[in-house]
């Protein structure tokens, strides 16, 4: 038996490696810079994302909070941009609703002998502003994928034509990226912000008050 030939017959039928013309190899060079230059702001965006997504709620007794924070941010940090943003519009990104539905559930701490903490942060939007957001994230991941897996198979690299064709379609995608990225940056400084105005409201004789005394800065009392 010809065991090479054999094995041989099993491989796939690649096709040989194509060197470009003079003329092909400066377009396509273009279209290198142009795909790397997408890709890195790509990850850049993923970077970010894992961050809000890491911050937007933590949950549990006081003295394992920094544990807990760890371990999300473990979790967080494997997680795809598909579950990434998933995880934003599932959590973190809301329809606005009327005030009696948008209450939230009552949160039971699984034990009442130690002091427990939750905090969450959320960013309410009219449905439709909802929908636009969501559909755009969905078409970031989407353009993702098909530059990572499909690339090549959707534009011939080999000619002229072709990498005029990917040229253009990564014109267009660095824009929406860019778009995406600015979006998502101007979320993360609000939450930031929401976050430091808490800090320092924390720090209050009010805060306290409420903490210790259940008596609002209103002057209501629970």
């Amino acid at each position: 038996m010809n065991m090479s030939a054999d094995h041989d017959a099993e491989m796939p039928d690649f096709p040989p490696e194509q060197l470009p013309s003079e003329q092909v190899a400066s377009v396509q060079r273009e279209v290198q810079r142009k795909l790397g230059r997408i890709m890195i702001r790509l990850q850049q965006y993923e970077r970010l994302i894992k961050a809000v997504a890491a911050s937007v709620e933590i949950a549990g007794p006081v003295d394992e909070l920094v544990e807990i924070q760890r371990k999300r941010g473990e979790v967080i940090s494997k997680m795809t941009l598909g579950g990434l943003v998933t995880e934003i519009t599932g959590g973190y990104l809301k329809p606005a609703q009327p005030a009696a539905a948008a209450a939230e559930p009552e949160w039971e701490p699984g034990d009442t002998r130690r002091i427990w903490l939750r905090m969450n942060a959320s960013m309410s939007m009219q449905p439709a502003d909802y929908d636009r957001v969501v559909a755009g994230l969905k078409e970031l991941v989407a353009m993702r994928n098909e530059l990572v897996h499909h690339f090549l198979e959707r534009f011939d690299l080999w000619s002229v034509a072709g990498c005029q064709n990917a040229d253009l379609y990564l014109d267009a995608g660095m824009a929406k990226v860019d778009n995406r990225y600015a979006e998502l940056r101007h979320w993360a400084l609000t939450m930031a912000k929401a976050q430091r105005t808490m800090a320092a409201f924390m720090e209050t004789p009010e805060y306290k008050e409420l903490l210790f005394g259940g008596t609002a800065p209103d002057g209501t009392a629970d």
